[in-house]
């Protein structure tokens, strides 16, 4: 405020000077004043326009973090989807095993995957890795595909004690001979 005294010395009085001197910090802000305010006003504008800047990073970082929400939500549902699809894998797999294993005894072994193949998976039920509805299951394969399943000779073989048709018992024969009438092949 000097520099007012050195302006308006010896053009105004005593008195007009010191009311004009009181009376201009009132109205004027002296320029250190203003320069720090203004220093500081600055800042607060270079603060907002950052806390701008990183509200708009995080509002971005706020919806990538939303899309891979929705990206890891999707990866766990199509995890419980493989799960579930591979669960079911696993027992349709059981499920032809045992099949197959039962059949084995009843089919041709050329015709064991063909026979479990005309078996619907979904109608299986296991107890234990055995078929429990085993029976149900072949029925209608076995009254129209009869030719898949090993027919039994029950007229073949001679009854125990009894003669067969060249005229030896059991005993009277050779292990040859006794294999060869029940229609085996012997082994020796």
């Amino acid at each position: 405020m000097e520099f007012i005294k050195t302006i308006l010395e010896g053009k105004v009085d005593e008195e007009t000077l010191n009311a004009l001197l009181a009376e201009f910090p009132k109205h004027a802000i002296p320029k250190a004043k203003f320069n720090e305010v203004n220093d500081e006003l600055k800042a607060q504008k270079e603060l907002a326009e950052k806390n701008n800047t990183t509200i708009a990073e995080l509002t971005n970082k706020a919806k990538t973090a939303e899309e891979k929400d929705s990206i890891i939500a999707a990866m766990k549902q199509e995890n419980e989807t493989f799960k579930a699809e591979t669960e079911k894998r696993i027992q349709n797999t059981n499920k032809m095993a045992a099949l197959q294993l039962q059949l084995a005894g009843e089919v041709d072994s050329a015709a064991v995957d063909l026979v479990a193949g005309l078996i619907d998976l979904e109608k299986v039920t296991l107890d234990g890795g055995k078929v429990t509805n085993y029976e149900d299951l072949v029925k209608p394969i076995k009254e129209s595909r009869s030719t898949l399943f090993k027919q039994v000779d029950v007229g073949g073989g001679t009854p125990p004690g009894g003669k067969p048709a060249g005229g030896k018992s059991v005993a009277e024969m050779s292990d040859e001979e006794y294999f060869t009438s029940i229609g085996l092949k012997p082994v020796l």
